[in-house]
């Protein structure tokens, strides 16, 4: 894993977890903040006591090492962070996370705070002393979240892998890639039909699996160079067979057939960009399940499970994805137009049953009422509140602009015009 694509920052955590249960976040942190003001003078008086404490003892056990120091904020004091129902491989709940890289906060017992899914309140999770073990209250109103068609990264490193060298067979045979509406790899292909007549055909990168491999190397590396994973050979077909090299990019032709629009995936020495950030997202919302829905904390979960978020012997977060270069607004990447079929209507403005016309449909415009003129049958999961505002900076803006490819993807595949027969 490259260092450089990962920042090391200081997990920011709720104190504890008895005195803001059943408070929304904004009257945790409002809470949080007078309490902190009389914990301060309360440390002050204390500290005192503790330091002429340990004079006393370090005068009576001189020469004795202080052990068990580490890092991150409990394991400095020798601690460990207790086990959890929340595992890779085990519940999956939407959890409170400081706003930058999603970073799980944490109550005084170490243990993540959930989400009611009834009001967004928090809900503490209950600690066993004799087990140092976090549970989620049995019947809580928790909201789990699904990966569907995104369980795939929990395969073995070698189905991504395997997924990877086909997407990258797929671009270097192109002779010609732009995006789709959706941000996805759109390729112009060579082909020869049963009559021995050669043609070029398009079509979007689509598998899941070849999208999650490429999200999985952009994510890692910054670009999508050399392989995914750290051998360069592969077994095909038999496995006692000599195994045989893997494809990697081909950097001068894929900036040819690309016209240098998409410099960003090449190794350019530099940390996760922008540009990366919006092809990921793209690459991730490929991969999803079309009705469903991407969100922070999916994005935060299978980070983790993909190895790009990890912890330390102690269970703190050392290295994780830096999201602060992440910047998004939707008005700038959708007020466009995609051209699908769509009912065809009497002038009154009732279907024509059974009639479709193919047409431009704009995914925003100032005739639609949604969010800067989003289109409601695009944005299926905008709130109707009228001051919702989508997010647009750090992991939330990334779950958005993810979530939003998303749902372009579907809308514009519900809406396919068939091919000619």
């Amino acid at each position: 894993m490259a260092g450089k694509k990962h920042k090391t920052r200081k997990k920011m955590s709720t104190p504890w977890c008895e005195s803001t249960s059943g408070l929304k976040k904004k009257e945790i942190i409002k809470k949080l903040g007078g309490a902190m003001e009389k914990m301060k003078k309360q440390t002050l008086v204390m500290c005192i006591v503790a330091m002429v404490i340990l004079m006393v003892v370090l005068s009576l056990t001189a020469g004795i090492g202080i052990a068990g120091q580490g890092e991150g904020d409990k394991a400095q004091k020798g601690q460990e962070y207790p086990s959890s129902d929340l595992t890779d491989y085990g519940d999956m709940v939407e959890v409170f996370r400081e706003p930058v890289n999603g970073i799980p906060e944490y109550d005084v017992n170490g243990c993540e705070i959930l989400v009611s899914a009834i009001d967004g309140s928090a809900i503490c999770m209950e600690y066993d002393n004799d087990s140092g073990h976090c549970s989620i209250p049995e019947g809580a109103p928790v909201t789990e979240v699904s990966f569907g068609r995104l369980n795939v990264v929990r395969a073995p490193p070698e189905v991504l892998e395997s997924g990877f060298d086909e997407a990258i067979n797929a671009i270097n045979e192109a002779t010609y890639i732009t995006l789709d509406a959706g941000g996805r790899l759109l390729l112009t292909r060579p082909a020869v039909d049963a009559d021995g007549v050669a043609y070029e055909y398009v079509k979007a990168i689509d598998s899941p699996r070849e999208n999650l491999a490429l999200y999985n190397k952009l994510m890692l590396d910054g670009h999508l160079e050399g392989n995914l994973g750290d051998d360069p050979y592969a077994h095909v077909g038999d496995p006692q067979a000599d195994p045989v090299l893997r494809p990697v990019l081909d950097v001068p032709h894929f900036s040819e057939v690309t016209g240098g629009t998409m410099l960003h995936l090449l190794d350019d020495g530099d940390p996760l960009t922008q540009a990366d950030f919006m092809s990921a997202a793209s690459f991730l919302a490929a991969g999803a399940d079309k009705p469903g829905h991407i969100t922070v904390d999916m994005v935060f979960y299978m980070d983790t499970i993909l190895g790009l978020n990890t912890k330390n012997e102690y269970g703190a977060y050392v290295t994780y994805v830096n999201f602060d270069p992440m910047t998004y607004a939707r008005e700038n990447v959708y007020t466009k137009d995609v051209y699908v079929l769509v009912p065809e209507l009497y002038a009154g403005g009732n279907w024509v049953f059974g009639h479709w016309i193919q047409d431009y449909v704009w995914l925003m415009s100032s005739e639609y009422s949604g969010y800067l003129g989003s289109n409601p049958d695009v944005y299926t999961w905008d709130p109707e509140d009228p001051v919702w505002q989508p997010a647009t900076d750090d992991i939330g803006g990334f779950a958005q602009a993810s979530d939003d490819a998303l749902r372009v993807i579907a809308y514009t595949h519900d809406n396919e015009i068939p091919p000619a027969p």
